[in-house]
């Protein structure tokens, strides 16, 4: 979608979840990503995309150290008044301010469905993550209850398990360590692994 009408939509997007069946959808998709969470310690988290800050007070609850990122100022500005104590940046997810290695945990739910190139965004996920790191992703699978948000002007780019699988062994080295399937969302924890030189590389280090 594109960044004004964002921009716009910032404004009331937030009351788009109280509707009865938002509202069950949300509880669903949070109870997914705490069980994912629940034998994790970060000591600082990243959420990339945050939006009005749907996801903001779980994450709160498993680390001392939150930042949250969204291309969108008008997001941003919302929920830095909703959320006083957490750190708020409005960047473009596939170009973060942070140095490599910045966080322990990178949550990304309710974003790669707006992101046409995954490869970029799960090498950027990459770089910033600490040795050893987590990451929470999530995506919308196609489905008439994922569509109905092309009405609100979301353009979509949906994806089975199988889709994010081969997407992930082509970009960065990620482990599979658990994956939740809700209403609306596939569930991803993954484990960041070692980037392995290639032999070229490995053959000059050796001279």
């Amino acid at each position: 979608m594109a960044k004004s009408l964002w921009k716009i939509q910032s404004s009331f997007y937030h009351l788009l979840r109280r509707n009865p069946l938002s509202a069950f959808i949300l509880q669903r998709e949070n109870e997914g990503i705490r069980y994912l969470l629940k034998e994790l310690n970060p000591k600082s988290v990243l959420d990339i995309g945050c939006g009005r800050g749907n996801s903001l007070v779980l994450l709160l609850n498993f680390t001392v150290s939150l930042t949250a990122v969204d291309h969108v100022s008008g997001m941003v500005h919302k929920s830095k008044m909703r959320y006083p104590v957490i750190k708020f940046i409005a960047a473009d997810a596939q170009f973060l301010p942070f140095r490599e290695s910045s966080f322990d945990l990178i949550s990304c739910i309710g974003l790669f469905e707006y992101v046409e190139n995954w490869p970029s965004l799960l090498r950027e996920i990459h770089r910033i993550l600490s040795p050893d790191g987590y990451a929470i992703i999530t995506l919308s699978p196609p489905s008439l209850l994922s569509y109905w948000r092309l009405f609100l002007g979301h353009w979509l780019y949906t994806g089975t398990e199988e889709d994010f699988r081969k997407v992930l062994n082509t970009s960065a080295p990620f482990s599979i360590l658990q994956h939740n399937r809700t209403l609306l969302q596939h569930q991803f924890l993954l484990k960041k692994g070692k980037v392995i030189p290639a032999i070229g590389k490995l053959q000059t280090n050796m001279r």
